[in-house]
């Protein structure tokens, strides 16, 4: 039996020396004393047990919601890429679709229409 890391015979030294030091009418009031100063401390140190383990709660449910968060960030990236690369795949087969209209041809590509030029005598040549 161990009370704060004291064996039996060390407190049985600790008592006489303290009858031997207050006395026998002393040492009821010291021995209540002491009691009260041991529950308060218990209680103070289950207080405190008990907060930080709330504290510590809280933490890990925040931590929960934030990954919670990065998850559906993760995911939506997912997403994302898929689609990028499912465009870019369609791109690519559109490239090569009119690149093999253009090479089985054997004809370079039409170039662009030109907007006709804005001038006032409707649109006839220049002299």
């Amino acid at each position: 039996m161990d009370f704060f890391g004291i064996g039996p015979l060390e407190l049985l030294v600790i008592a006489v020396l303290a009858l031997i030091v207050l006395g026998p009418k002393r040492l009821p009031e010291f021995a209540v004393q002491v009691a009260r100063l041991v529950r308060d401390f218990r209680k103070y140190t289950a207080s405190l047990s008990g907060e930080v383990s709330n504290v510590i709660k809280e933490f890990e449910r925040e931590q929960a919601a934030i990954d919670a968060e990065w998850k559906e960030v993760g995911e939506g990236l997912g997403d994302a890429q898929a689609q990028l690369q499912s465009a870019l795949g369609d791109a690519e087969r559109g490239a090569r679709t009119v690149e093999a209209e253009i090479q089985g041809d054997g004809a370079a590509p039409p170039e662009p229409a030109k907007p006709p030029a804005a001038s006032g005598d409707g649109g006839a040549p220049p002299a």
